[in-house]
């Protein structure tokens, strides 16, 4: 999900490697073939804090609308393996470098019940979080990882403006419940439970959809819809031709 709609960069499809930081070594291959920056810091934490920097980390491209991996429901994850934690971090550096506040596994052309999350706490937009029923600091459990996760969405709803990183530059006010309850895993395989209002609960409920193959276009009215129909549109084609010039 974007948080600055306008500008937002729409990647095409396939990888972007990461520029060279500071001293750090040069670049190197994985076993996968993908190019990573080696960076000289710590490991990885459960949820790290906001600012925190990853080893090894990469920005992924991220698909635009078009792509099939953003209609394709995602696979449990079976077993948190050291490549689905690499693919977490590189999301969340991937989303930090888009400037958005989620993005999900298939936002990245993987087909898994996987998303992350980092939703600053604003006076414009503000969110509330508590676990167990009581209020949390939102700025000490983001970044956030989400593992096969499930949405129980409140009864009242409200419209709020959304992007999303896959439709660059499109934004419109979509209809949803102000308030979820949410139960996960996190990166360590241990359960998560919380109940989160604002932009948060927006923020999770556009992801968790995204696991599902939904997009936020089949959330929209359809007056909006057919406002926005041409720059859909031109999305979708343009992403169609890169798949189909690299195939």
């Amino acid at each position: 999900m974007a948080t600055s709609w306008p500008g937002h960069p729409g990647c095409s499809h396939g990888r972007q490697t990461v520029e060279r930081i500071g001293s750090a070594p040069g670049p190197i291959c994985d076993q996968m073939g993908y190019i990573r920056m080696p960076k000289k810091i710590p490991p990885l934490a459960s949820n790290p804090p906001r600012g925190y920097a990853y080893p090894q980390v990469m920005v992924l491209e991220i698909v635009k609308y078009g792509h099939p991996a953003l209609r394709t429901p995602g696979n449990p994850v079976a077993e948190i393996t050291p490549e689905i934690r690499t693919l977490a971090e590189d999301m969340i550096e991937t989303m930090r470098e888009a400037e958005g506040v989620g993005l999900a596994a298939q936002q990245v052309a993987r087909p898994l019940l996987l998303c992350v999350l980092e939703v600053p706490q604003s006076d414009d937009r503000p969110s509330n979080l508590w676990i167990d029923g009581h209020p949390q600091p939102l700025e000490t459990h983001m970044p956030m990882v989400l593992i096969n996760p499930e949405v129980k969405p409140g009864r009242e709803k409200e419209l709020g403006v959304e992007g999303c990183l896959s439709f660059p530059e499109i934004s419109a006010e979509i209809r949803r419940p102000a308030r979820c309850k949410v139960t996960a895993l996190d990166l360590q395989g241990k359960p998560l439970a919380f109940e989160c209002d604002g932009l948060l609960a927006r923020a999770v409920q556009h992801e968790v959809d995204h696991l599902k193959g939904i997009l936020f276009i089949d959330r929209m009215d359809s007056a909006t819809k057919h406002s926005l129909k041409r720059d859909i549109q031109a999305i979708q084609q343009e992403t169609l031709h890169a798949i189909k010039s690299t195939a």
